[in-house]
């Protein structure tokens, strides 16, 4: 018995007191004093920003040329692209922003609306909202 704790004693000792051996992504960073201090993995990437797509959807049937710039901001007002369509063609527009939107405001002419993201995805058609006014209840 004496001898079985011994040898278990020595084997808990022998392994407690072993090196182990930090590989880079196990790497513990202390505190900095200044940003050039900053120590990160390899691969980090500082930017915050994502790749988003706005489909546009033309209106084929549009018996004249509609030009004019589109704006697409962030619901906070922020414009994060600016760029003359026409109203008749199909386009994909492709810009960044700040990641974690989740709608976005567009914006062609007098025609306004606020479009949602799926997947960095969003649709815009050239139609205007419907105004459904004159169908309250009192007109």
């Amino acid at each position: 018995m004496k001898r079985m704790l011994l040898l278990l004693l020595t084997l808990f000792t022998a392994t407690a007191c072993s090196d182990s051996t930090n590989s880079d992504d196990d790497q513990v960073f202390g505190p900095v004093d200044n940003f050039e201090e900053i120590q990160t993995q390899n691969g980090f990437k500082w930017s915050t920003e994502e790749e988003y797509e706005l489909e546009l959807i033309g209106l084929k049937t549009l018996p004249f040329s509609k030009q004019a710039v589109l704006e697409v901001s962030s619901l906070d007002g922020e414009v994060i692209h600016r760029s003359v369509v026409e109203a008749s063609q199909n386009k994909t527009l492709k810009f960044k922003a700040v990641g974690g939107l989740d709608s976005l405001a567009v914006s062609f002419g007098s025609i306004f609306k606020e479009v949602d993201l799926h997947a960095n995805r969003a649709l815009f058609d050239f139609l205007p909202a419907d105004d459904t006014t004159d169908l309250a209840i009192g007109n």
